[in-house]
């Protein structure tokens, strides 16, 4: 869904790769020449700036999974609490209706 978005934002982001060639970024990754990655690793380098986008886009998707997950979690408890917080008061005022009418 946000695959595409991310992936340029990973790519032309000025604290990340800033809009580097995949030469350059791959110069900054192994410090092998540009003059490499620009001949005969050129199909090299693109796999190697996508398994470090993966392994970026992998983690961004557990983190939102969890946050996610955690936020339906805290809905759900907090709903499951108001309930069995009515059911308590209910019990205790029948409790004392019961005590009253005897």
């Amino acid at each position: 869904m946000f695959y595409d978005t991310l992936h340029d934002f990973y790519i032309n982001f000025p604290s990340g790769w800033n809009g580097r060639s995949n030469d350059e970024i791959c110069f900054k990754m192994t410090g092998v020449p540009n003059v490499h990655w620009q001949n005969e690793g050129f199909g090299e380098c693109e796999s190697l700036i996508e398994k470090q986008f993966l392994a970026y886009y992998t983690t961004f998707k557990a983190f939102m999974k969890l946050y996610f997950t955690i936020e339906i979690m805290k809905k759900t408890c907090n709903k499951c609490l108001m309930i069995l917080g009515e059911k308590i008061s209910y019990t205790n005022e029948t409790n004392v209706h019961s005590a009253l009418v005897q």
